[in-house]
């Protein structure tokens, strides 16, 4: 489609309505407030926002849901030289816990201390990444320091390799905050065995590196003490709803966190004061709105790995696989030095809409990038896509300038995660802008007659990701020629490429060729229904026109699947772990058989997992095909 615009004098009359006023006082009186999960912070900050959704008579529902969250309360780092009963004290360090953590509380833990060298993080997504652990033995039983934040990715790959601790050296001076748990919400019986069950601390750079001199002049001990204040409790989740005037039931989840670490000013007071404004403008602009709007304030997040959000996608999952057209976080809006739009995440349906939408709010370029495991993505599972888990960061050059490091948040402010995310980090120029740019995307998202999917986009991102795959295993592979065009689709028995049989091909290893196939086949017909969501646009037929009902429920139906086959390897109904997300990641273990040995055990264990990868996905595809044909 050429344009997403509803109508021109209605959007400028929307953007015209947007104001500071209700978000900078929220900014400010939530400058006074530490908001953790559950606690007295939380609720005086729900208060402070119905108040003002009760004055505007916007309709809401606050849920206190009982979570598992975790509140870091105190840590620090003893030092020791070789022997540590010979009374050499050599200096306590500050330090910090993540939030679950184990708790060595009331005593702590002694251990001997091992050095394990890692980069910082390249990029934004970086920060969640792993680590490659090349040397098992040397970490056994260890306390391990290395570089980085306290996140999940590298907790878990050290607690896996057998680490009895964990001391991150922080990028800079600032001890950042964080959580350490993989486990993307509340636990269940299948996702507890993954909870921390190590200490972990962290510390200053300048302290990192006089502890590596430390450690190559000799032997090094560490007294190891963390406290924290975990268990169930009920938070808050507070979601606001704008009725749709023409189809009520399918809506737009627009949400961000309500909890903080310490204030949080730019993660995420200014996001909550965004999504305030957002329920003040549309409900003056109701009418306007042809679906509904949800606007949610979640907790949880910070505390207990976006518990709230996912308590919501468990408790409403029918509602929102059925009628929820798309996802918004809204974080760290409004920050400091914050003014390009570059690699803002988004599913790849969603690009050429949310260019269009940032270019007529904010009069800026912008490009996408994907969406990272973070930032309340709590709905993928279910098959909904997203845009904007963050949206504007400090140029490249400005940050280099600067001396910054890559963070999880606040433009890229390293304020971020810290005791320093005062009112300061805060920009009201950007605050104003960041939230028109919102007003416009949740309005066209709500108000377009024809969902605003590139699932022509989305289906070849799909199987360029096969083919790269099915590239990075050819060698390994006993198939000759893994990659496109071995046959052509069909839901017919068939024979490959080498005269095999349904049956034979068993002994034939990896075969990309059916889930390439299916994922050609996708969008070829992927084409044609953009063809016709051209045509109805052009026609400027409305949204209860029988013919938009029928393909918007096509659309919805194919996106459902795409992004699960994209995003997704656990059941629908099931939370993937806060870890790395790679692209189709069901097929994401070819980049390991790629370079493992052939015949090891290891290389079977992949192969085996990669077969039923490649049955899950081509099954996938074809049901979304299917569906798409359907329409």
């Amino acid at each position: 489609m050429s344009s997403y615009v509803v109508h021109p004098e209605v959007e400028q009359a929307v953007l015209d309505e947007v104001s500071l006023d209700v978000p900078w006082e929220i900014v400010e009186k939530f400058n006074g407030i530490v908001r953790d999960s559950g606690g007295q912070g939380e609720r005086d900050a729900v208060r402070i926002l119905t108040e003002k959704l009760d004055s505007w008579g916007v309709k809401y529902n606050l849920y206190t849901p009982t979570l598992l969250v975790s509140l870091p309360r105190k840590a620090s780092l003893k030092v020791m030289g070789s022997g540590f009963g010979d009374g050499r004290k050599l200096k306590v360090l500050k330090a910090k816990t993540p939030a679950m953590s184990v708790s060595t509380a009331p005593g702590s833990l002694e251990l001997d201390l091992v050095y394990m060298e890692a980069d910082y993080a390249k990029n934004a997504n970086d920060v969640f990444a792993g680590l490659q652990i090349d040397d098992v033995d040397l970490i056994k039983g260890k306390a391990v320091m290395t570089e980085g934040l306290p996140l999940p990715g590298r907790v878990t790959d050290l607690m896996v390799a057998g680490a009895a601790a964990v001391v991150f050296i922080s990028p800079g001076e600032r001890i950042h905050e964080g959580i350490c748990t993989s486990i993307w919400g509340s636990p269940d019986l299948d996702s507890i065995d993954r909870k921390p069950s190590i200490p972990v601390v962290s510390i200053c750079h300048s302290d990192g590196l006089w502890l590596k001199g430390l450690l190559e002049e000799g032997p090094v001990r560490v007294d190891i003490s963390t406290e924290l204040d975990e268990g169930w409790r009920p938070v808050s989740v507070l979601v606001a709803e704008i009725e749709g005037t023409e189809e009520p039931d399918k809506f737009v989840l627009v949400h961000g966190h309500l909890d903080s670490w310490h204030v949080g000013i730019s993660d995420n007071a200014t996001g909550n004061a965004t999504l305030l404004e957002l329920a003040r403008v549309l409900s003056k602009f109701q009418e306007t709105l042809k679906r509904s709007v949800r606007i949610a304030w979640w907790s949880g997040h910070s505390h207990g790995r976006y518990a709230g959000s996912t308590w919501y996608a468990d408790n409403f999952a029918l509602d929102i696989m059925e009628n929820c057209v798309v996802h918004i976080n809204c974080d760290s809006t409004g920050c400091k030095d914050a003014t390009v739009y570059e690699g803002v995440s988004m599913t790849k349906e969603f690009e050429p809409f949310c260019y269009e939408a940032i270019k007529d709010a904010a009069g800026a370029d912008s490009t996408g990038d994907r969406v990272p495991r973070a930032g309340d993505c709590s709905f993928a599972n279910l098959g909904v896509g997203t845009y904007y888990m963050l949206l504007p960061s400090i140029p490249e050059g400005v940050r280099k300038a600067k001396g910054l490091y890559h963070v999880g948040g606040s433009g890229g402010n390293n304020e971020w995660h810290h005791e320093d995310d005062t009112i300061e980090v805060a920009d009201r120029d950007h605050l104003l802008r960041d939230t028109r740019i919102y007003a416009l995307s949740v309005l066209r998202s709500a108000s377009v007659p024809v969902l605003p999917y590139d699932l022509v986009s989305a289906a070849r991102e799909i199987k360029e990701t096969i083919e790269e795959y099915a590239t990075q295993v050819a060698h390994v592979s006993n198939l000759a020629n893994p990659v496109p065009g071995q046959r052509e689709h069909t839901d017919k028995p068939w024979k490959d490429s080498h005269g095999l049989g349904v049956h034979e091909r068993c002994t034939a290893q990896l075969d990309f060729s059916l889930a390439i196939s299916e994922a050609e086949a996708l969008e070829r017909v992927c084409e044609r229904l953009a063809a016709k969501q051209r045509l109805l646009h052009a026609e400027g037929k409305g949204i209860c026109d029988p013919e938009v009902r029928a393909i918007n429920e096509t659309l919805l139906a194919v996106e459902r699947f795409m992004v699960r086959v994209n995003y997704v390897r656990d059941h629908i109904f099931k939370q993937d772990p806060a870890l790395e997300w790679p692209p189709v990641p069901d097929l994401a273990a070819c980049t390991e058989l790629a370079v493992v040995e052939k015949g090891s055990d290891r290389y079977h264990l992949l192969h085996t997992h990669l077969i039923r990868g490649l049955n899950k996905v081509a099954w996938n595809l074809r049901q979304a095909r299917r569906r798409a044909e359907g329409c």
